[in-house]
């Protein structure tokens, strides 16, 4: 589970995947159900990554929300999968990214990052957000909207994972499985030689 603190509000961000629509068997309840893809009724809703969203003042639970991810593999919530800008909460999950309104968990937009196999991480920067995906790396506006994606020779993490990938003001660097390096430019996504 991850913990962040919004105004004098906590928000928790915890694996749910055992979460079954229209289920007695389901631990907590959610006040709202955001998916990333079309219908939450699917046959698949039983193996999709879902995270549930915490909205606590004090030890009193304000509201609640699920979120459910069409596609990606299964994450579980870290430091960098869950940021603050303003009044909204960014959450990445799967393959996809959610912003949430704060603190009433209303949604504001959902995009599908459907090349970066995983979204890693995400990072706030300058008009927007980086996402560290397994397959690419993506640059999406405050209203979701992809400005650009970059691919290397293979997926970008190493096998020991360290390293791997670092946010500067203006650029990125990112390297891949077989450690190459690569130099990205913020503003427009293009490799920068070094």
């Amino acid at each position: 589970m991850e913990i962040i603190n919004f105004s004098n509000l906590k928000i928790e961000v915890s694996l749910d995947n055992l979460y079954k629509q229209n289920s007695a068997d389901n631990v907590k309840e959610y006040d709202y159900i955001y998916s990333s893809y079309n219908s939450i009724n699917k046959e698949n809703d039983t193996y999709a990554p879902k995270y549930g969203i915490i909205v606590k003042d004090e030890e009193i639970i304000v509201r609640s929300a699920l979120l459910v991810a069409g596609g990606g593999g299964a994450t579980a919530p870290h430091k960098r999968s869950a940021l603050i800008d303003n009044d909204s909460l960014i959450v990445i999950l799967g393959d996809s990214i959610f912003s949430i309104s704060l603190p009433d968990l209303s949604l504001n937009w959902v995009a599908v990052c459907e090349d970066c196999a995983v979204c890693f991480e995400i990072f706030n920067c300058i008009d927007g957000y980086i996402i560290h995906g397994e397959v690419s790396i993506i640059k999406i506006n405050k209203l979701g909207k992809v400005e650009w994606e970059f691919f290397g020779r293979d997926i970008f993490t190493t096998p020991d994972s360290v390293d791997d990938f670092k946010v500067y003001n203006n650029y990125i660097i990112a390297k891949d499985w077989e450690y190459n390096s690569y130099k990205i430019d913020i503003k427009n996504g293009i490799e920068i030689k070094y």
